[in-house]
């Protein structure tokens, strides 16, 4: 198992421990990578893209790693709390995002400057 290329350069090794203990001194915590943590959470959505709409809210972008969501449901991202005003993929609205689905999310109660891409929306 390796890494090729990165912030890691490239790393070989076939000791998951090496690959975790370097994964973890390059992110500067002594936890899980993020992108490895079960987050314990219904929905899981990684952030691929932040839009701004004035008036509207903020959309982000991404697919759904696991769950559902629907329009009107409560979810955190970075820990500040927003509500789903609207779901939309591929320039259809929707009432609800599925697993697997790419989709838009628009949240209201949230600022573009609190959501950056790689960020988490997590639904519990």
């Amino acid at each position: 198992m390796g890494i090729i290329g990165g912030r890691l350069g490239n790393y070989d090794t076939d000791d998951e421990k090496d690959l975790n203990e370097a994964l973890n001194q390059e992110e500067g915590s002594s936890g899980k990578v993020p992108m490895f943590a079960d987050y314990g959470a219904s929905f899981v959505m990684t952030v691929k893209d932040v839009f701004s709409i004035t008036g509207r809210g903020v959309v982000v972008t991404g697919t759904v790693s696991r769950g559902s969501l629907k329009v009107n449901d409560r979810v955190s991202v970075n820990g500040i709390g927003c509500t789903v005003s609207g779901i939309e993929a591929f320039r259809r609205i929707l009432d609800e995002a599925n697993e697997g689905d790419s989709v838009g999310i628009m949240l209201s109660g949230i600022t573009s400057s609190d959501v950056r891409s790689g960020d988490v929306v997590t639904k519990s």
